[in-house]
């Protein structure tokens, strides 16, 4: 429960929504229930809390909803989670710097981690591209 009265009871959702058709016209902006709803599940998800918490948070019977619906910062979390992982930081050397280092490890072994490691840099790119840019988010 978000809005409540002093009395500690639930505010109307009609009253609610006469609150925010004021704020609105105040600020010349538009602020719904929903925006603060969705702007609620965003600064979690910005601030590190698991998509599956902030489905159960919101009532989601599915997390799909959450993430398509609500969660606008994906973009930049996936592209940072990317950047930060070990791999992400891996220098792709040649055939010698992986022999000295181990032995056992054969350069067509190195080659098919390698090329199995940018397909899933591609595959994580067009993830990204296909999720909301932040001027769309701000339209909406």
């Amino acid at each position: 429960m978000l809005f409540i009265k002093t009395n500690g009871e639930p505010l109307n959702i009609n009253t609610i929504s006469t609150i925010m058709h004021f704020i609105s016209k105040k600020t010349n902006t538009k602020v719904t229930c929903h925006s603060l709803r969705r702007g609620f599940a965003t600064d979690m998800a910005e601030n590190g809390t698991d998509i599956y918490v902030i489905s159960k948070m919101l009532g989601h019977q599915n997390i799909n909803t959450t993430v398509s619906r609500y969660i606008y910062v994906l973009a930049g979390m996936i592209k940072e989670a990317m950047e930060n992982h070990p791999f992400a930081k891996f220098e792709y050397g040649t055939k010698k710097d992986f022999t000295n280092s181990d032995k056992n490890i054969k350069s067509d072994e190195v080659i098919a981690i390698k090329n199995m490691f940018e397909d899933l840099t591609n595959k994580m790119n067009d993830i990204i591209n296909h999720l909301p840019r932040e001027t769309d988010i701000k339209k909406a």
